[in-house]
């Protein structure tokens, strides 16, 4: 496979929940599989994300534009960093999206 422009392979995990025997639910990361990525740091000075002074991200994420994109919620695991998607930003003209992430606790 032939990765272009991106450099960081990363892995692509979703949280699911299932039903337990006591009638509850209980966690568990779904791994999707793999992708090819950029990860970089942003270079704004402030990282507030949609004039939100709560969440900021840490990271910007670009994958190629495909139907199993990444999605608000999901985990990526890259260069021993595991980031939590906080938004996804298609762009048609590149045929890329961006994802503001933010470092998550393991």
């Amino acid at each position: 496979m032939k990765a272009g422009q991106y450099r960081d392979r990363m892995e692509h995990r979703r949280v699911v929940k299932t039903q337990d025997a006591m009638g509850g639910f209980e966690n568990f990361e779904q791994r999707l599989g793999f992708r090819w990525a950029n990860v970089a740091v942003p270079k704004a000075r402030d990282n507030i994300l949609a004039m939100q002074g709560v969440e900021l991200r840490t990271h910007v994420v670009t994958v190629r534009d495909r139907p199993d994109a990444p999605k608000m919620g999901d985990i990526l695991l890259c260069r021993g960093l595991r980031l939590r998607v906080l938004a996804a930003r298609p762009d048609p003209a590149n045929a890329c999206v961006y994802l503001d992430c933010e470092s998550a606790k393991p």
